[in-house]
């Protein structure tokens, strides 16, 4: 931001708010002077101070297929987490069902990895 656009802002919007002459009456007026005073200060802001915008740059650290088993051991994290806190008396409690539901089926791990 340049000196020069801070004047230019500066006098555009003593110029705009210095043209607001309203007596106040009441708190809707008070309100409707203010609304009318942060548009002029807003629109000023925005034909004088220079912005950049800035989007989240999305960065893949592992590999397509790395990150397809972590998004879906995810899932299954969550799942188990759902069941062993989930209390229906109905339904029997998932660490007595099986307690280590990783070593229940060596030939799915192998082939999924």
């Amino acid at each position: 931001m340049t000196t020069e656009l801070w004047e230019q802002f500066q006098q555009n919007t003593q110029n705009t708010t210095s043209q607001i002459t309203e007596e106040i009456a009441n708190t809707l007026s008070i309100n409707q002077l203010w609304h009318q005073i942060n548009t002029a200060i807003t629109k000023s802001a925005k034909s004088y101070i220079p912005f950049l915008q800035r989007s989240q740059k999305q960065h893949n650290t592992f590999s397509p297929k790395v990150t397809k088993m972590h998004t879906a051991l995810n899932l299954c994290g969550s799942i188990l987490h759902t069941l062993d806190t989930f209390q229906d008396p109905t339904i029997p409690y998932i660490a007595t069902v099986n307690p280590n539901p990783f070593m229940t089926n060596n030939n799915i791990l192998l082939r999924g990895a």
